[in-house]
């Protein structure tokens, strides 16, 4: 009977640091609801009425935290880069993700409109993008 091979100890990739890092952001993560994103859109597009002032920046806000959250989708995986036309989304979105909330009700209203333009945009692409890898 032949003696039993010896097996290398397991090393973890990572250390106790970067492991409690990891499940940190996976407790703080968020699944993304698309229908949110949606009801946003159309409140800032397709409503007849337009938000008032005082939910103005509210929508703003979720609608920069949809396309920063779409965006991350877009670029997270480097065997998988972002199309041609995801990657002019993104980059012509930027500004809009970036600029201050105008201090006028129709400059916002114009800014929450571009943005929602935008991140239907994103969502289109992404959209496309995923099904061409199917």
């Amino acid at each position: 009977m032949a003696a039993p091979e010896t097996v290398p100890r397991w090393v973890p990739k990572h250390d106790a640091a970067a492991l409690a890092d990891i499940l940190a952001k996976a407790k703080a993560w968020q699944p993304l609801v698309i229908a949110g994103i949606f009801e946003d859109l159309d409140l800032a597009l397709e409503s007849p009425q337009p938000p008032p002032a005082n939910d103005l920046t509210a929508l703003l806000d979720r609608l920069r935290e949809h396309f920063k959250r779409l965006r991350d989708i877009a670029v997270s995986d480097p065997k998988f880069p972002p199309s041609d036309e995801l990657e002019a989304v993104i980059e012509q979105g930027t500004p809009l993700y970036e600029a201050e909330t105008p201090a006028g009700y129709r400059s916002a209203l114009g800014l929450a409109r571009r943005l929602g333009y935008t991140v239907h945009d994103l969502l289109d692409e992404l959209i496309t993008s995923l099904q061409d890898t199917e």
